[in-house]
């Protein structure tokens, strides 16, 4: 998923006790998402069911957060079924909440990101595929706008779609476009030194080497991977990558 540590955009300012505990709960689910397993999943939803019954003592930014984080978990747990409303609950307060017009699009492309995730997830690869170019397209317009350019973070979600379509890509067996797409999301990914996508493109590489025939590149790539997600906490990433390792020795 995207960022590990999120730039909070909700309690700015709101040190309400309630305020305070709704924060903590949000705070330490999203870290339990972000972990992966199916017990600390559980914790995370058993977090952010307190917080969103909590939710009115909150500004709408914050629900704003809780909406999406909520969407991300359901993700996480395969509860694909699930997303979409917490998407559209999100929605209805993006619309509704009063930020910067910078923030705004910003968590629009979040929106448009978690939908691809579930297109993704259900195999639905031309309509994912398709949502993430429509994030590229929307963030190359939004930095034309802007007299900065584009944001870190939305920098970071352009890193993440391009490593989405690279995986696309592969599941299509095509390997020219997801070499590519690997090429054009690597500077981006150096650049921000985020190691959670600099993880999945080690996996992403790893994978590209085992349908290339390069046993040695897919043993590599794969180990630097399984490293990485374990330096990172992620768990289930890294003994998928393990599970890989495996079943290469046993052929």
């Amino acid at each position: 998923m995207l960022q590990t540590d999120r730039e909070k955009i909700g309690f700015q300012g709101d040190r309400h006790p309630q305020s305070l505990l709704l924060e903590a709960l949000q705070d330490l689910g999203w870290t339990l998402t972000l972990m992966g397993q199916a017990n600390n999943l559980s914790k995370a939803r058993e977090c952010f069911a307190q917080a969103w019954a909590r939710k009115d003592n909150a500004p709408l930014a914050a629900q704003l957060e809780l909406a999406i984080d909520y969407a991300v978990l359901c993700l996480y747990q395969d509860q694909l079924e699930q997303v979409m409303p917490w998407i559209e609950t999100a929605t209805q307060l993006l619309e509704k909440v009063d930020l910067s017009a910078a923030e705004k699009t910003y968590q629009q492309l979040r929106l448009l990101y978690y939908t691809a995730q579930m297109h993704y997830r259900q195999r639905d690869w031309t309509t994912a595929k398709s949502l993430y170019h429509q994030i590229l397209s929307d963030i190359k317009d939004a930095g034309a706008q802007a007299q900065q350019g584009y944001s870190e973070k939305e920098k970071q979600i352009e890193a993440y779609s391009l490593n989405w379509l690279v995986d696309i890509a592969l599941q299509e067996t095509d390997l020219m476009t997801a070499e590519q797409f690997l090429q054009q999301s690597w500077p981006i990914i150096q650049a921000q030194k985020d190691r959670r996508s600099h993880a999945f493109h080690q996996r992403s590489k790893a994978k590209l080497e085992q349908l290339k025939g390069n046993s040695a590149g897919f043993l590599d790539w794969c180990q630097k991977a399984q490293d990485s997600f374990s330096a990172l906490g992620m768990q289930t990433q890294a003994q998928e990558m393990q599970t890989w390792l495996d079943s290469e020795f046993r052929q």
